[in-house]
């Protein structure tokens, strides 16, 4: 989609399968897009020239730990040219859906720590066959859900950020106050190494398996 709006897109996914199923796919010439195999928390390079970073469906649910999905938007933020926007996507707690995959977590908890090998878990913290097509379904991976959009507005502006629920397509949009770095962010590789080349969205779509 940003790609037939002529802009410059950066595809990327966690998952090499993923990067080679979208590769085989008949892109016109005159588009211009990018495939890069990336987990979407290292994202730190390109700052402040992107116009959009578009986080696919339940993306941001599939980042492990509180701590790390805030550090990914901040991170995501830094990117954004003047003007730039994020679109983001958080999984909510549904009654059914949130019992059977707690059932699964408590599973999860238990053999972690009969194994000798404790993970600490976070309020809404699951493991569950959430998949990708190129994904293993016979693997637990992680996966957050959230309470409620309090929960998700609580940690987007943690992260420094502004936003409203666009309640038609679900999705966050998001843009930074400052219009420039966030406080306490590392440097990047491309300020630390000098500017890459320009890129104007991010489609961002890792597998849905758990972050490396």
């Amino acid at each position: 989609a940003f790609a037939s709006r002529g802009y410059d897109v950066l595809a990327i996914d966690v998952a090499p399968g993923m990067i080679e199923k979208a590769t085989c796919q008949t892109i016109p010439d005159d588009l211009r897009v990018e495939f890069r195999v990336l987990d979407v928390t290292d994202l730190d390079d390109g700052v402040g020239e992107f116009d959009y970073v578009f986080f696919s469906e339940g993306v941001y649910s599939l980042i492990p730990t509180r701590r790390m999905r805030i550090e990914t938007l901040s991170r995501a933020a830094a990117l954004l040219a003047p003007g730039g926007s994020i679109f983001l996507s958080a999984l909510l707690r549904r009654p059914t859906y949130a019992s059977r995959i707690a059932l699964q977590g408590a599973i999860f908890r238990i053999s972690k720590k009969l194994l000798g090998r404790p993970r600490h878990f976070e309020p809404g913290d699951r493991m569950s066959r959430y998949v990708s097509p190129v994904g293993d379904p016979s693997k637990l991976c992680y996966i957050h859900l959230f309470k409620s959009p309090a929960e998700v507005k609580e940690e987007i502006g943690v992260a420094g950020l502004d936003g409203f629920l666009d309640q038609v397509s679900g999705y966050w949009v998001l843009a930074s106050p400052a219009g420039g770095r966030l406080p306490g962010i590392p440097p990047s590789r491309s300020e630390r190494n000098g500017p890459d080349m320009r890129r104007q969205a991010v489609p961002d779509s890792p597998d849905h398996t758990p972050a490396s």
